[in-house]
């Protein structure tokens, strides 16, 4: 059986040496480069809303001029194993998804669907849907930067998948990038999934989105801004309308305590730093101006 196979695998890696890279500094790594790269965006979608909100930020950050033409996919339902029965997934997670999108298939995987939660495994075709667009940018030489918007699990898995189909681990130590900004989400990760993928990848532990440090604090409890994105008209600008789906989503969520009382797309601080937006996005108000509110986006 794969899922105990992949617990065998990950322990016996748990006894090496961590040849990743933990760290801060940026420079460690070069620039996303647009021609090879691919940005790949994990997001669980379980329990806290703001990965809604950290979705909707990421639509309007892509198709704005500044990054139109990164080669990116998301990933929806990268989540942890041990709390499914009493914390539940955000349900509509893929209209978001879809309306901001496209077709799923396309820009976007859900593997939420997929997941068996008796084995707490994803199939292996779920799995290879996405080794394999990492494989096409490996070879290519190109860099993937995978913004870990949940638990590593997923990424481990596509990891060992890569390995078992014969790629070197040297080439995806130096051209897979994992970028985590929460601690919660390492600690929810199961150990082997997460050594396995320290092992596997650069690594780096960031400092987390949801408050002022080295990262910018993309959390804002300002009514204003609240107000912009969540009642503003949204005629002319696909941003504030899947914005105005997400916050609907959100309000509709099973957990009373989790529905939208405060801006928080703290995971889009990875992309922040991948794509090293600097000072042109180190507040959620400059966020808002600059990739949501300011661009009138192509409507489909």
């Amino acid at each position: 059986m794969r899922s105990n196979l992949l617990l065998v695998v990950l322990a016996m890696v748990c006894a090496l040496p961590v040849s990743a890279v933990t760290a801060q500094d940026r420079k460690q790594v070069r620039s996303f480069d647009k021609g090879t790269d691919l940005l790949l965006l994990q997001h669980d979608c379980k329990t806290d809303p703001d990965d809604i909100m950290a979705i909707a930020t990421e639509a309007g950050m892509l198709t704005h001029p500044d990054f139109a033409d990164v080669n990116y996919h998301l990933v929806l339902g990268s989540y942890h194993f041990g709390e499914l029965d009493t914390k539940p997934y955000i349900p509509r997670s893929d209209e978001v998804m879809a309306f901001a999108f496209g077709v799923e298939g396309e820009n976007w995987t859900n593997i939420h669907k997929d997941f068996d939660e008796t084995e707490f495994v994803w199939p292996q075709a779920t799995i290879n849907r996405v080794a394999e667009r990492v494989k096409r940018v490996l070879d290519q030489s190109g860099i993937v930067w995978v913004a870990e918007a949940g638990t590593s699990n997923y990424t481990a898995q596509w990891l060992l998948a890569l390995r078992e189909s014969g790629v070197d681990s040297e080439i995806l130590r130096r051209h897979v990038v994992v970028v985590q900004h929460s601690k919660v989400n390492e600690d929810r990760t199961e150990p082997g999934n997460l050594q396995y993928t320290k092992q596997n990848a650069s690594y780096f532990k960031i400092d987390d989105g949801n408050s002022s440090n080295r990262t910018p604090a993309y959390k804002d409890k300002t009514l204003s801004l609240i107000k912009i994105v969540t009642g503003a008209d949204d005629r002319n600008n696909k941003n504030l309308a899947i914005w105005r789906l997400a916050n609907e989503i959100i309000q509709a969520h099973p957990i009373p305590q989790k529905r939208i009382q405060f801006l928080d797309f703290s995971d889009t601080v990875e992309v922040w730093w991948i794509l090293q937006l600097g000072s042109d996005g180190n507040s959620v108000q400059k966020v808002i101006d600059r990739y949501i509110v300011n661009l009138v986006a192509k409507s489909d």
